[in-house]
């Protein structure tokens, strides 16, 4: 886990506020799941590409666009939900089970990879939209661009977006329109809440603290005998 000190060097390396934040996201998700890296299956492809002196290619819409335009179009109450219960969303039991015993065996069938992104995208229809339909169309085009310039090509992508890489395959995508982060006025008010919400927090769990440190001092005080005779 990156400590503050940590971030202010990244800081001072002029690494963005965002890239330092999704940093330590990456770091709490590789300690909650295992050691699991986040993006492990394609660092292995790239370490294995190099291998063979293969030209990699980021195929992908950078995170950013994806995550600025996802904040654009939710309101301030559905991404306080979204961070009180993580980035994670409910899935049920059954289903949940065939999630698990596909992670221990690395086989995901693609029935239940549909189940998973009609879940997502009932629990959260902005986030389906953004973070898989609108990717899944991205990377369907840069895949062709590349599969034009090259003779042979290997793609590596999440089980979930092959289905909708093979449905954009050759369709027309409005590619500036899916780089383009919508109501920047919208961003701003944005940021400006969250920073009132921070610093109400912040005020809050300053008195909370004095208010325990006070507490503290009096049960810390001498009990007076309740037997005492003055």
């Amino acid at each position: 886990m990156p400590t503050l000190q940590d971030m202010v060097h990244m800081w001072k390396k002029n690494e963005s506020i965002y890239s330092i934040l999704n940093k330590l996201t990456a770091a709490e998700i590789f300690r909650e799941y295992n050691h699991a890296a986040v993006g492990g299956d394609v660092r292995a492809a790239y370490i294995e590409a190099t291998k063979y002196g293969a030209k990699v290619i980021l195929g992908d819409r950078p995170e950013e666009i994806t995550d600025l335009r996802y904040w654009a179009n939710t309101s301030l109450l559905h991404l306080y939900l979204k961070s009180k219960r993580g980035s994670r969303f409910r899935l049920p039991k059954d289903l949940a089970e065939k999630v698990m015993e596909a992670r221990k065996t690395g086989k995901v069938d693609a029935d239940t990879m549909k189940q998973v992104i009609c879940e997502l995208t009932e629990q959260d229809p902005i986030g389906s939209k953004i973070v898989i339909h609108e990717r899944d169309q991205y990377m369907s085009f840069k895949l062709l661009e590349v599969a034009c310039q090259h003779k042979s090509v290997v793609a590596v992508v999440g089980e979930a977006h092959v289905p909708g890489i093979q449905n954009n395959w050759k369709q027309h995508v409005e590619v500036e329109q899916l780089l383009n982060v919508p109501l920047r006025t919208k961003m701003l008010r944005i940021a400006i809440r969250v920073a009132q919400v921070a610093c109400l927090y912040g005020t809050y769990l300053y008195f909370d603290e004095l208010k325990q440190g006070w507490i503290q001092f009096v049960e810390a005080l001498p009990k007076v005998p309740k037997d005492r005779v003055d």
